[in-house]
């Protein structure tokens, strides 16, 4: 991630000195994606004002952006922001509580509570454009619960000071 301590970065060196590799050099995960991106499509799409990428990544539990240069064959990682709690785990925890919330149940065992993220995961990543509802069948981790039906727009509303948090830290980035 963006804003992996030096803890963090110093394991994962280790890890593949360990592992028999001579470590040249460590870049973060947004940064890499930006720098392969304008490798690849720099060449074919990049105009005079198409000179910089932003690169927008939200992961299972972190967000990281990464502001990339892309003129002509020289790709420089102008700057990059993370949050370090904040990722797609955080969606599937407001999905949970929206359907425990229709169904009227208040607390659940850690055990339900694992199963029902997994199935929220799941019909998350399963939104497309065209999607008015999401069903969540909280009978599989619940004995005696039913499905729930969770109006999509209702999630997108609950999903909006997550996805500004993100935007604050693209612009945060963007201004430097």
């Amino acid at each position: 991630p963006a804003n992996a301590n030096s803890n963090q970065r110093f394991l994962t060196l280790e890890g593949f000195r360990r592992a028999g590799f001579r470590v040249l050099g460590m870049i973060n995960e947004p940064s890499a994606a930006g720098i392969e991106y304008a490798q690849r499509y720099c060449p074919k799409i990049v105009h005079p004002r198409q000179e910089y990428l932003v690169v927008y990544d939200l992961g299972g539990g972190t967000f990281d952006t990464s502001i990339v240069s892309m003129k002509e064959h020289a790709h420089e990682v102008l700057t990059n922001e993370g949050i370090s709690q904040l990722g797609g785990d955080d969606f599937d925890e407001l999905l949970m509580e929206l359907a425990l919330s229709r169904a009227g149940i208040e607390t659940v065992t850690p055990m339900q509570r694992f199963l029902l993220l997994e199935i929220c995961r799941e019909q998350k990543e399963g939104l497309h454009p065209n999607t008015r509802r999401i069903a969540i069948d909280l009978g599989t981790a619940i004995e005696g619960a039913e499905e729930v039906i969770v109006p999509v727009t209702d999630f997108y509303q609950r999903c909006q000071t997550l996805v500004q948090r993100t935007v604050a830290a693209v612009d945060s980035a963007v201004s430097h």
